[in-house]
């Protein structure tokens, strides 16, 4: 034993178990029994063939602490010389990477920053705390493949984001969830049915409504059809006055007679053939305004428009008949007065004559000269 200024140093560089030397590398290192080595500074190595590197710490049978600064403790507890700062705690227990720590029999960390906690458990991430384990172990040193899960009893409810949250605790958030999401449904089940009343109420209101207009519109439509029907009638009564007024006879002598049935009837001019096309439009229009009506309530205002034009037409169709009138007798007019022209008796004589016609309130006067050869 040696005491310098730092305090009390023991050394045991020569001390024999069962016949076998321990070996510490210096003052600050301790090696027991016999096959144990401490060879670096600052290193403790307890156990038959125990084994530890700088600043580490080896206890039991064939403990190995290699890495600096690392801890082996338990028969054959394992820190690799990689593992700086590792940590192997129980038979097997082995500490693979930097700053992992295995705690239980065969317990492995192979990844840096990791924890594993139990019997046969074995990291699968860098950064983690895994007390999950292997059950299908048959060899201490083979690779762990955890497969199993345990229950981390205990545990307070954490109270800062990155605690960690109990049964408990995650229960009673998911009650409180519960209760106000039902709140919140039951609610909107209320508004949804007032606001489904109130929409079936303005639909209610919205039928009756449209069923008074239907019917008001129906009867319209009824009362438009007996106007349209009266109107056709006119107009197919207008349409024979205009065939009967626009025609005239021509006798036996080709002159143009009022007589009716005789001889063959010829129009007295292009117009009369438009006023017939007009007619036929006009029954066309009548026709298919009809058809409107029926199918359509909404077609009211139109055909009262229509019912305009028509009445527009009509009074058109009227004038041309009136005009057709006074065309017709001063057509009678003139043929009567021509009828009055003669012409010489005799062979070789001149002669000038004039002739008066009427027809109804129409007047003519025929000149005519003539000349007999023989």
């Amino acid at each position: 034993m040696k005491i310098n200024r730092h305090g009390i140093t023991l050394s045991l560089i020569s001390f024999l178990i069962a016949g076998a030397p321990a070996f510490a590398q210096d003052d600050s290192s301790w090696a027991s029994p016999g096959t144990a080595s401490a060879s670096e500074t600052s290193s403790t190595a307890v156990g038959a063939w125990a084994r530890a590197g700088k600043a580490g710490t080896a206890l039991g049978s064939a403990s190995y602490a290699h890495a600096p600064f690392s801890t082996s403790v338990g028969m054959s507890a394992y820190v690799n010389p990689e593992a700086s700062n590792g940590v192997a705690v129980g038979s097997w227990a082995k500490a693979d990477a930097l700053n992992s720590v295995a705690l239980g029999t065969g317990a492995q960390a192979t990844h840096r920053y990791s924890v594993a906690l139990g019997q046969q458990s074995g990291t699968t991430r860098e950064n983690e705390v895994y007390i999950g384990y292997d059950s299908g172990v048959t060899n201490p040193a083979s690779p762990r493949v955890p497969d199993k899960t345990r229950v981390l009893g205990g545990v307070s409810d954490g109270t800062r984001d990155t605690d960690a949250a109990t049964v408990g605790q995650l229960n009673r958030k998911a009650d409180e969830v519960y209760s106000d999401v039902s709140g919140r449904i039951a609610a909107e089940a209320l508004k949804a049915r007032d606001h489904t009343d109130t929409v079936a109420a303005e639909n209610r209101e919205n039928i009756i409504r449209n069923t008074v207009a239907i019917n008001r519109n129906t009867r319209g439509l009824l009362s438009q059809r007996d106007v349209l029907e009266t109107h056709e009638e006119r107009l197919n009564s207008q349409q024979q006055q205009i065939n009967t007024g626009s025609t005239v006879a021509v006798d036996s002598h080709g002159y143009v007679t009022r007589g009716e049935g005789t001889g063959e009837r010829i129009t007295v001019q292009e117009g009369l053939v438009r006023t017939q096309e007009m007619a036929t439009e006009n029954r066309a229009a009548v026709s298919r305004n009809r058809q409107v009506g029926e199918r359509n309530s909404r077609a009211i205002a139109s055909q009262a428009r229509t019912l305009q034009a028509h009445e527009r037409r009509m009074n058109s169709q009227q004038r041309q008949i009136n005009e057709n009138h006074e065309e017709m007798k001063r057509a009678a007019a003139q043929s009567a007065a021509l009828a009055g022209l003669f012409q010489p008796y005799s062979v070789g004589k001149f002669n000038a004559t004039a002739a008066v016609g009427g027809y109804s309130d129409k007047q003519a006067v025929a000149v005519g000269m003539g000349y007999r050869f023989n």
